[in-house]
């Protein structure tokens, strides 16, 4: 966007862009300028490189020659992806499981987020680039996973299902969490962690549904 006037002379004006000061490129021309006036000039421009940076000028002509404006630069916006997924837990006999408040990072950047209630999460308007997926949660293994995100893609991944660490790790968690929040998961009152209880529990100490 720049300004041209006229001084009483009618003129034409257009611009020149490209990626250095030596331009390359032109606009339109624009014609029919006269008067003492300020006028306002501006001129859309397509098909230009994406996280690029380019100067331009307005290079105006009358009788008198031509005049050529100060040197400008703006920078195109880089083309991003969006990144979604699930996390779900594998307990042998139990689908459908789904783990919520689960850590989400893209190893070496500053993308972290954390699973909703559905064990969902995404990434909006990132930078296209191979990351590795790092995904944390208590009580579960963390998982990794490399992912290739390609610019204008909008990608699902399927992410592998997170594990308890052993048999004997998941009944120590049960134990400690009935014994801690005084046997709120013993349902039939009989004082004795079975498997209902023992569910409810595990569900509960390790965010899932």
């Amino acid at each position: 966007m720049a300004q041209i006037n006229p001084n009483e002379l009618s003129s034409t004006c257009f611009f020149e862009f490209g990626t250095d000061t030596t331009y390359g490129l032109t606009t339109s021309v624009f014609i029919g300028y006269t008067g003492s006036g300020l006028y306002l000039i501006a001129s859309d421009i397509t098909d230009l490189l994406p996280n690029t940076e380019y100067h331009f000028r307005l290079v105006a002509t009358n009788s008198t020659g031509t005049a050529y404006g100060n040197d400008q630069s703006f920078e195109t916006k880089p083309i991003t992806a969006n990144l979604k997924g699930k996390i779900s837990l594998a307990i042998a006999g139990h689908a459908g499981l789904v783990v919520k408040n689960a850590n989400i990072k893209l190893e070496d950047t500053d993308y972290i987020t954390t699973t909703n209630e559905l064990g969902e999460f995404i990434f909006e308007e990132i930078s296209a680039s191979n990351y590795k997926l790092i995904i944390s949660a208590d009580n579960l293994i963390p998982i990794e996973q490399s992912i290739n995100l390609l610019e204008g893609q909008n990608l699902d991944i399927g992410v592998k299902e997170m594990l308890v660490p052993s048999s004997e790790g998941i009944e120590q968690t049960i134990q400690n969490a009935i014994t801690t929040e005084r046997m709120r998961w013993d349902s039939n009152g009989d004082n004795k962690k079975g498997i209902p209880e023992a569910i409810n529990a595990l569900q509960e100490v390790v965010n899932i549904k």
